[in-house]
């Protein structure tokens, strides 16, 4: 104001905008106070000229509630700040000073209860060391089926926690790769599929019903836009269709509906990885506990020794992550037979490479065109209902699900 600048107030402002119009603009939490610059806080800055007219454009209708700020009101207002600062600071310290006592009543009720679950676990332990010495004390044969039952307890509980890690990682992968779904760069519009009953055939005597993801509205599934592109999927051909949940099949796309969807396919051709040449059959994996947490398995065998062995992996749309690479009976395998694990954990990004190429790409069947489960057995009973979009991994469309009715 000193420097003859205008300065303006406008009731109920929050917004944190620097404007300079037709060149910049900043959005973001910060005020312009010392605080600003130590706070943990985010800006967003635009120079391109359309964001910046955006910008401008959205808080053009504010201008006309403002106010000006007069030399005459700071004053005011300094006069009338001067009077409350005591106030204002024994406030503030009245505030700091209940922190304190709420984050140092918190700490001593922490202390507390690790002294009491101590306690509580010390008595465990002395009670289990009693009742050790006490087996160790009975009859040789009760010992010994103790013994077993012991360990038989020992192998469930390693069973039940492996379990339950991997139920763990399993739900964590499918936070990222719904964060994958997000990020991915999809289909501008969307579009939605319930599973219906669907009479197919020329008359009642020949007439069938299948079970198929049907679009709502009629809405076309073979014409989407990503990004700046219009993608066109070809009626017939079988894509890779992938739930939120992980779920992973390859769908027949058709115009106004999804159906026989297959869980695994076959790789014909040879796939190499760092000089290992290999053929491989990929399932989704179905199984509500599926192992490892995987949603895809990889039957890979070598081309030149034969010997095969069975890939676990994790398909999040950004990569391939392979979760264990093992030999069907391990306790049997011939040292020849170990080299095929040995060469696809020396490749492993290379390995997965190839076979993200292989999953992602759309095919047909030459024979068995129709094969597959109905729509029901992989997205749900008859009425659930998905939010489709397609994306492009590489250059390949794919279609992502997220289930409506979970």
């Amino acid at each position: 104001m000193s420097s003859g600048h205008k300065v303006f107030h406008l009731p109920g402002l929050h917004a944190k905008i620097v404007l300079v119009p037709g060149a910049f603009a900043s959005i973001g939490s910060q005020n312009l106070t010392h605080g600003g610059t130590r706070n943990k806080e985010a800006s967003v800055a635009f120079k391109e000229p359309k964001a910046v007219r955006r910008v401008g454009e959205l808080i053009e209708p504010w201008l006309a509630e403002r106010v000006l700020v007069t030399a005459a009101m700071v004053a005011d207002m300094e006069a009338l700040v001067e009077g409350i600062t005591p106030q204002y600071d024994a406030a503030r310290q009245a505030a700091d000073d209940a922190d304190l006592k709420v984050r140092e009543a918190e700490l001593a009720r922490a202390v507390e209860a690790a002294r009491i679950a101590a306690e509580i676990e010390a008595r465990r332990i002395a009670l289990l060391e009693e009742s050790l010495r006490l087996e160790r004390e009975a009859e040789e044969q009760r010992r010994a089926e103790n013994a077993r039952c012991e360990r038989l307890r020992l192998d469930e509980e390693k069973r039940r926690i492996a379990e339950n890690m991997e139920r763990a990682e399993r739900a964590s992968r499918v936070v990222g790769l719904r964060v994958n779904f997000d990020a991915l760069q999809q289909s501008l519009s969307n579009a939605y599929g319930v599973v219906r009953v669907v009479e197919t055939g020329g008359g009642w005597h020949s007439s069938t019903q299948t079970v198929s993801l049907t679009a709502d509205r009629d809405r076309d599934f073979t014409i989407w836009e990503v990004g700046d592109r219009r993608v066109e999927l070809v009626k017939g051909l079988r894509y890779l269709v992938i739930q939120d949940n992980g779920k992973i099949g390859w769908g027949r796309v058709m115009r106004t509906r999804i159906s026989f969807v297959s869980q695994s396919v076959d790789w014909k051709d040879y796939l190499t990885a760092k000089g290992f040449v290999f053929q491989a059959h990929v399932r989704g994996d179905w199984d509500p506990a599926p192992k490892y947490g995987r949603n895809l398995v990889i039957e890979v065998m070598d081309v030149f020794e034969g010997y095969s062995c069975e890939v676990s992996a994790w398909f999040d749309l950004n990569e391939l992550n392979i979760l264990k690479v093992e030999l069907p009976y391990p306790e049997h395998a011939l040292e020849e037979q170990l080299r095929i694990v040995e060469r696809i954990n020396g490749a492993l990004r290379e390995f997965s490479a190839a076979c993200v190429g292989k999953v992602v790409s759309p095919f047909r069947y030459e024979v068995g065109g129709l094969s597959g489960v109905d729509a029901a057995e992989f997205f749900g009973g008859t009425g659930s209902v998905f939010e489709l979009r397609v994306a492009l991994v590489g250059e390949q469309p794919i279609v992502l699900a997220r289930n409506v009715n979970r």
